[in-house]
């Protein structure tokens, strides 16, 4: 064990250096317009009301109401106690994620295709156009994006059902609660995953009810229920009742009245003039282009799973599919797609390890009738 920590941490290292030199030296210059800046900039004034013990003014957050929505603030406050203002403490994370991937995909492709594929996602660059690359979320880490963080506490939480999943006689409130938990702290750092987060804990309520463990339903919920402090922080601080942040009409490129009214338009056979229509496919236009045919061939495998009987890609797939219609939404291109596009790769995966054990079982099939 010992030796092994040793072996991934040094690996690990090595792809960071890889990545991007300044992660390995724990010193990040970061471009101005980034909301990295912004987050750190934060981050720099709360670390400086903490050591003063003014906690209210740490918890202000640097804002009355959340216009910048990502919790990542508090994190890299709290990272700056113990890393001073190296980047190491977000670097953790990232590391984190490596063996959050490596378990997860252990349990469900099995240990030999979950090593191959953990391999291509943590090693390679083969999936970074869909974000199902470490060295792309290190990128993302050494510019303070919340991406990598909440993809690894949704990866956390995904494998923590998983486990209650096959172990229906494991019982726990505690890790129930941290189910919850974590799921609120996703939501925290992303507040786009919260349809795909809300979806999982569903399942896992569902699960605990058709297992008649209720009391364990009740930690999950308690857990979940720290999310009514961004609100809480909204209406304390700036007076308003805001449930996430007052900046998510700037990445919503064709929200929920859009689709309704172009429904009536259809319904009018308005077509030509239809201002919410266009608005619609310019949104599917920016999501998947007619050019990008594996995006689009990818997308409908997804409902090909999920009408079969795999019991764990039939749930990955409905998740993804939920994070997908996210993207018929809000922005729906680079880091705010990546979830949605990374348990698409995982189903994508899936193929492959059936296509592959397909051709190997024939190849023995011909061996042995030669």
């Amino acid at each position: 064990i010992y030796f092994l920590s040793f072996i991934s941490t040094l690996f690990f290292l090595l792809l960071c250096f890889y990545s991007n030199q300044d992660l390995f030296y724990g010193f990040t210059i970061l471009t101005g317009g980034n909301d990295g800046l912004v987050y750190n900039s934060f981050a720099n004034n709360m670390f400086y009301y903490l050591k003063q013990f003014k906690i209210e003014n740490f918890l202000l957050g640097g804002e009355n109401i959340f216009y910048f929505p990502s919790s990542l603030r508090y994190f890299l406050s709290i990272f700056k106690i113990f890393f001073s203002e190296t980047s190491y403490g977000y670097l953790t994370i990232g590391y984190i994620l490596c063996v959050v991937v490596l378990m997860l995909f252990i349990k469900i492709f099995g240990l030999t295709y979950g090593l191959l594929f953990s391999f291509l996602v943590i090693c390679t660059r083969l999936f970074e156009g869909y974000g199902a690359s470490i060295i792309k979320m290190l990128k993302h880490i050494n510019e303070s994006d919340a991406e990598p963080f909440a993809i690894t506490i949704f990866f956390i939480c995904l494998y923590i059902f998983l486990f209650f999943y096959e172990n229906i006689n494991r019982k726990s409130n505690l890790v129930n609660f941290i189910f919850g938990f974590l799921a609120f702290i996703t939501i925290s750092l992303r507040p786009n995953f919260l349809p795909t987060v809300f979806l999982l804990v569903f399942i896992h309520i569902y699960f605990l009810y058709k297992s008649k463990r209720k009391s364990e339903i009740f930690f999950t919920l308690f857990g979940l229920t720290f999310i009514i402090l961004i609100p809480l922080h909204n209406l304390y601080f700036g007076n308003k009742i805001v449930l996430l942040s007052s900046g998510y009409v700037h990445n919503t490129g064709a929200s929920l009245y859009t689709y309704f009214y172009a429904f009536l338009d259809v319904l009018n056979l308005n077509f030509g003039n239809s201002e919410n229509i266009s608005r619609i496919l310019i949104q599917i236009d920016r999501w998947i282009k007619p050019t990008d045919l594996h995006f689009a061939i990818f997308f409908i495998m997804l409902f090909f799973i999920f009408i079969t009987k795999e019991k764990y890609f039939k749930i990955i797939s409905l998740l993804a599919l939920s994070q997908h219609a996210v993207l018929l939404i809000f922005e729906p291109r680079g880091r705010y797609s990546y979830l949605a596009w990374i348990l698409t790769i995982i189903v994508i995966m899936f193929f492959i390890k059936v296509i592959t054990n397909y051709i190997f079982s024939k190849m023995n099939f011909l061996k042995k009738t030669n």
